[in-house]
């Protein structure tokens, strides 16, 4: 296996993996440019101050960051597991109605919290509060994009990411010259959100033409209580707790759905287990 005279490399395995990774390495460069893209804009048209109070938001922001993360860390290889041994599309349906659930609950608990978690970093940085629910659409809409883009994933259309990040990449920044030398850190707040919500929409369309899929009615109802409640947040309106309060509530009857399917699978699953504990 040493002997570098008989190696022989694999020219149709090469061009296959380049033809699928470079496209990745483009779109993430666009990622990167995309979450950047709002105190790129600040450092050019605003102060110091409001590039200080963007930057204070994105790490409460971080904390819905590590749930992306840790989640995706798992379901990638999951799904390629499952997809290879044909798993039903209900399991796939329900881990993205389980993220949904998740992620929108968690997403009103740091809007009801998010002044706390300001003074937590520091009392100057309340200010920036109404920032939080913008910031905090692009790890909701990004994780919850990962259990609907799995038709990209599996037809191997790596090149379609590049669509993907045009087609969000470009408004954020023409969202960005034009509204962050009026708004300051609301202009930047707004292109990172409308960016996030066009880019989970693209990725679940581009995945739809390439796979079966599921119905993605919700998922879109429930980002559209999200993307109004960031935007409601961000103007600072009296009792936003209690309009915080009764929209987790509207989304959380939106997906009661959901939340009976779950109960319903967990007492089965209790009852298997019961029944393999305690054989009659």
């Amino acid at each position: 296996m040493f002997r570098i005279g008989h190696f022989r490399p694999n020219r149709a395995l090469l061009r296959r993996m380049l033809l699928f990774g470079l496209p990745l390495v483009v779109a993430a460069s666009a990622s990167a440019l995309l979450n950047s893209a709002g105190q790129l804009s600040l450092r050019t048209w605003s102060s110091f101050y409001d590039v200080g109070m963007f930057a204070a938001a994105l790490k409460v922001a971080a904390v819905l960051s590590v749930v992306q993360t840790a989640f995706t860390s798992f379901w990638v290889p999951t799904a390629y597991r499952w997809h290879a041994e044909g798993k039903s599309i209900a399991a796939f349906r329900m881990v993205s109605s389980g993220v949904l659930l998740f992620m929108s609950a968690f997403y009103f608990v740091v809007l009801l919290f998010k002044e706390p978690l300001m003074r937590f970093l520091s009392p100057d940085y309340v200010p920036a509060a109404g920032l939080i629910g913008l910031l905090c659409l692009q790890p909701v809409l990004y994780t919850l994009s990962e259990t609907t883009t799995l038709g990209i994933v599996f037809s191997r259309k790596s090149y379609l990411n590049l669509w993907v990040s045009f087609l969000s990449l470009l408004p954020c920044l023409l969202i960005n010259v034009l509204a962050v030398p009026k708004l300051g850190t609301l202009g930047a707040g707004l292109a990172t959100g409308v960016s996030y919500v066009l880019f989970f929409i693209a990725r679940s369309w581009f995945s739809a033409k390439n796979w079966r899929g599921f119905p993605l009615y919700r998922h879109y109802a429930v980002i559209a209580v999200l993307f109004a409640a960031a935007v409601l947040n961000s103007m600072h309106l009296p009792f936003m707790v209690l309009a915080n309060l009764g929209m987790l509530l509207l989304v959380i009857f939106m997906q009661r759905q959901a939340i009976v399917l779950f109960y319903q699978k967990f007492r089965a699953t209790k009852r298997e287990n019961d029944s393999s504990a305690f054989p009659s």
